[in-house]
């Protein structure tokens, strides 16, 4: 409701300024476009407008350099859609600062000129019932509020200047930057085009993108394409395995490598058994401390699951968390495991690297792995986001802008690197890569668009096959769907649960590795029979009254983390 009054007050204060207010005067679509002069293309009402594009600049750029990118980019905009762009670089260090005044400050002048409005047919109504006519409003002295970055060339010929309450396409970097224009609807639901006249957007970024760029089902901005995370792998020295008489498939697993890591230890003087950790892996906690942060009460949620096929449960019923907490104990208390930088020889390895790594440094003489995948974390995937403001001349028409940017390799290109012949050159012996000629354009390759679409550096082939492969493995866990589920009603009994749950961890961190082995039945029912915990998996059942479970207890089904995950996995569910 507050997003549409916020596009009708943008509309009242535009007329209300004398301004001819293109986003709000779009052809209803019985119109005949070419009575006004317009052509139509693509299902758009097509006429020259200018849109702007912020985005945050490197040290060392300079406003000559940033007018020749502008230039550059408007002969494509142009001849491409008839849209003239109008370029705001802000120096990194002032980007959030600038583009978050800018939008409040819009914001603030179309509230006033609504209330001003509104005052005025008042005034208008009361006059009437006096009989009497109003006099015409005198016109403001010329006090507009003048934006602190002017703009960097006039707009092109044929085209309209930029609005004093126009914003139209914007780069927000990071979740938390993201929820607050959201949360405060200062940027346009995009679902319409995304499943529209953008869908080709979903042929060139990865669908988890959208899906963590979601909030309550609505996407509000494209993120910018990335390698997501990292990989864990599990590497086993192949020369040592089949020295002992193991084969690749008996190996797959840390705890599958056990027997072959106390060989190792027995018998081969100057070899690491062990180099790196072994952590379960997939986990996802639930409590108020993070996803990450240890809690009795967890999922094991893999690339792999479906929604429907993830549990919510006792920790200690999770296999590979046992086994693996166990193993590393042991193999810690027996002097197995290094942690060092890098290491001459092992016999297992658990290390975090890209694809490209591992084929160059471990291919022919490692067993390869997956220990986990690279898991996306809604910062990752919102690092960098294009987004369309409330205030814009058109959703679509800048949508066309910012799928320009995530697809065609030349207007990605001459934002990130500036313009062919004065910025760069293609290199003379290697056309595949690029050679700086210029230092006064700088941009960070997140910040300007799908990085996929354009070179990794100067110097380096445009080839992002490794990056691409870690993004088909990467996965968006499902859990992270449910972010609400402390809330008022709960939030002390998810306190005092958080604090049970470090207490058991700091059980586990006390205890050797045999003690640990014998004791998870222990640790299982202890869990089992705290209070915290059962009314945080607690799931509503015919017996509760018997059990004296009962909401003047304090057993609310809303107050359980366990009934809130099946209600939302319902929920999904029935509703796609």
């Amino acid at each position: 409701m507050k997003r549409r009054l916020v596009s009708f007050l943008l509309c009242v204060a535009l007329l209300f300024t004398g301004i001819m207010a293109t986003g709000c005067a779009d052809l209803e679509e019985d119109e005949d476009p070419t009575e006004t002069g317009e052509e139509e293309n693509d299902g758009l009402t097509r006429s020259g407008m200018t849109l702007t594009l912020w985005v945050p600049t490197q040290e060392g750029t300079t406003e000559e350099s940033l007018e020749l990118v502008e230039e550059a980019i408007n002969k494509i905009t142009q001849a491409e859609f008839d849209t003239a762009i109008k370029l705001y670089g802000i120096p990194t260090a002032d980007y959030e600062d600038a583009v978050k005044k800018q939008v409040e400050d819009i914001n603030t002048r179309v509230e006033e000129a609504e209330k001003k409005a509104q005052e005025r047919r008042k005034a208008e109504r009361e006059a009437a019932k006096r009989g009497e006519t109003l006099p015409p409003e005198e016109e403001d002295d010329d006090d507009t509020i003048k934006n602190p970055y002017d703009l960097i060339v006039d707009s092109g010929a044929g085209y309209p200047h930029v609005e004093e309450n126009q914003m139209d396409i914007f780069l927000i970097r990071g979740y938390d930057n993201y929820r607050y224009y959201t949360d405060n609807f200062y940027v346009q639901s995009l679902n319409e085009e995304i499943n529209g006249t953008s869908k080709i957007l979903k042929s060139y970024i990865y669908p988890s993108f959208f899906e963590a760029a979601e909030v309550d089902g609505t996407i509000y901005g494209v993120p910018n394409n990335h390698a997501l995370g990292e990989y864990t792998y599990l590497l086993v020295n192949k020369d040592l395995a089949t020295k002992y008489g193991y084969t690749q498939k008996d190996l797959m697993t840390a705890v599958n490598c056990s027997q072959f890591v106390e060989d190792v230890a027995a018998n081969e003087a100057g070899v690491t058994p062990v180099w790196g950790n072994i952590t379960p892996s997939y986990m996802q906690y639930w409590s108020g401390r993070g996803a990450k942060s240890f809690s009795v009460l967890a999922s094991r949620v893999t690339a792999s699951q479906n929604i429907d096929e993830v549990k919510v449960e006792n920790v200690f019923n999770i296999t590979d968390f046992v086994d693996n907490t166990y193993l590393q104990k042991l193999f810690t208390e027996k002097g197995y495991i290094s942690t060092a930088d890098s290491v001459d020889n092992f016999g297992i390895a658990l290390v975090k690297a890209t694809p490209a790594e591992i084929e160059a440094k471990y291919a022919d003489s490692c067993y390869v792995n997956i220990h986990q995948s690279p898991e996306g974390t809604l910062e990752d995937y919102c690092s960098a986001v294009f987004a369309v403001s409330t205030f814009t001349e058109s959703t679509a028409r800048s949508m066309e802008i910012i799928t320009l940017l995530n697809t065609s390799e030349e207007i990605r290109t001459v934002l990130q690197y500036g313009v062919e012949g004065q910025h760069w050159k293609q290199d003379e012996l290697d056309n595949s890569v690029i050679v700086q000629l210029s230092d006064e354009y700088n941009m960070n390759i997140m910040d300007t668009g799908n990085v996929y679409m354009t070179y990794p550096d100067y110097g380096a082939a445009m080839d992002w096959s490794s990056e691409k492969t870690q993004n088909l493995d990467s996965f968006y866990p499902v859990t992270y769907y449910m972010t609400d589920f402390v809330h008022e009603s709960n939030s002390e009994l998810v306190a005092n649960f958080d604090k049970f749950c470090i207490e058991i961890e700091n059980q586990i961190a006390a205890m050797d590795a045999e003690t640990f082995k014998s004791s998870v039945s222990s640790l299982r029912s202890m869990v089992e029979d705290n209070e915290y915990y059962q009314k945080i998996a607690y799931m509503p059942s015919s017996s509760d009254v018997q059990k004296g479970r009962t909401e003047e207890n304090g057993w609310l089904p809303d107050n359980s983390i366990a009934y809130q995950w099946a209600e939302r996995v319902k929920f999904i569910l029935e509703n796609g």
